[in-house]
């Protein structure tokens, strides 16, 4: 099946932040961080104020803040979890592989239970390419949380990933009637039913992942793919359509569409199609 892409890495930021600090309304930033400050100041020994400072800072994409008051969390306690979880994930944000698994093992090292920390670690190995490590943390996750909706997604996604996609669904299945409301979870399970040829089940959850917001564009170009296999190819060209009129520049688009013309009998516009193909490889660079 042409075009199908999961999301795994790309949504790993996003998903890494549920439960590890939320989001702080920007009326309320200031007012929350001299709240802190003025306690910090008060009482600089208690761990916890600096802890929760890092949250908002990491709430805002405040990261250097945010290690500067987890190293002070860790250093007022050396065995603190939670901040050693925090870092690792900041470190996580930051790209910086080796310390977020370096607080992070240190983390699990303290609490061999502390599902997060496994979490956050399975998505550092997903990032380096060490995806059946990334597999073992995740099935970690979940022999600790078996209701955790976002490992039962990342490792289907994962399992997406590894070519195991009945394993994917079947994850992805448990993770949708946990949190029925993820557009992502119907986007990853579209995606891996139509490689196994389930094209109308595909058709239903791109569609349901529309309805919940998720990128149009990336919906409409997927969703196109499994009306084509279904031979619904005026579907597929208004999806297309709609797709190329939100990113004008994607070559490949238009390759789809010419070959939807095609099906239909449109030569003609089937030809135009591959025109510009041509013209947007070249001023992209592409020979």
């Amino acid at each position: 099946m042409l075009g199908l892409s999961i999301v795994l890495s790309g949504s790993l930021v996003a998903a890494a932040a549920d439960g590890a600090g939320q989001a702080v309304p920007s009326s309320k930033y200031s007012k929350a961080l001299d709240i802190l400050k003025r306690d910090i100041d008060r009482n600089p020994r208690d761990k916890g104020n600096y802890f929760l400072r890092a949250q908002i800072y990491i709430s805002r994409h405040d990261y250097a803040n945010a290690l500067r008051d987890l190293d002070m969390a860790v250093f007022r306690d050396p065995s603190y979890v939670d901040a050693y979880v925090q870092r690792g994930y900041v470190y996580f944000l930051m790209d910086n592989g080796s310390r977020a698994m370096r607080d992070l093992g240190r983390a699990i090292g303290l609490s061999s239970k502390e599902w997060r920390a496994y979490l956050y670690r399975g998505h550092v190995y997903v990032k380096s390419g060490h995806l059946q490590y990334a597999l073992a943390d995740y099935n970690k996750v979940i022999e600790l949380r078996p209701d955790n909706a976002e490992a039962l997604f990342f490792r289907g996604s994962l399992y997406a990933r590894l070519g195991k996609h009945k394993q994917a669904i079947n994850d992805l299945n448990v993770a949708i009637s946990l949190k029925p409301d993820d557009s992502r979870f119907y986007y990853n399970r579209g995606n891996a039913l139509g490689i196994v040829g389930r094209y109308r089940e595909a058709v239903a959850d791109f569609s349901r992942a529309l309805q919940l917001q998720h990128d149009v564009y990336e919906v409409m170009k997927i969703r196109a793919v499994s009306y084509m296999s279904l031979g619904e190819y005026y579907k597929a060209i208004d999806d297309i359509s709609q797709a190329i009129s939100l990113k004008p520049d994607d070559p490949e688009l238009y390759r789809l569409r010419g070959n939807a013309y095609r099906e239909v009998g449109l030569p003609d516009l089937a030809d135009r199609e591959e025109q510009k193909v041509m013209e947007l490889e070249k001023s992209n660079g592409k020979k």
